[in-house]
């Protein structure tokens, strides 16, 4: 089991997804601590509020999509990297 611990922000709008990432990244062998956000604008405040290793990125998102997202974290000097899905 590898003890590096990673920060992780899922931002997701569907509970199921949501919870196959977090099961998939538990698996992974890492010790992970995750944050949830359900929508862009959610997504755009937590991002803000701590420094994450890797932003998990809903592509269609209530409020905006995650290409919309991505743009303002990086208007706003967040260069953490970010995994865009989508389930379509």
């Amino acid at each position: 089991m590898n003890t590096q611990h990673l920060n992780i922000l899922i931002v997701e709008d569907d509970e199921v997804d949501r919870l196959e990432i977090s099961r998939s990244l538990k698996r992974s062998g890492f010790h992970v601590e995750l944050q949830f956000a359900d929508d862009h604008e959610s997504g755009l405040q937590r991002s803000m509020e701590r420094e994450y290793d890797c932003i998990f990125l809903d592509h269609n998102l209530p409020g905006g999509t995650g290409l919309d997202v991505l743009k303002s974290l990086r208007e706003n000097g967040c260069l953490t990297p970010v995994i865009i899905m989508t389930a379509h």
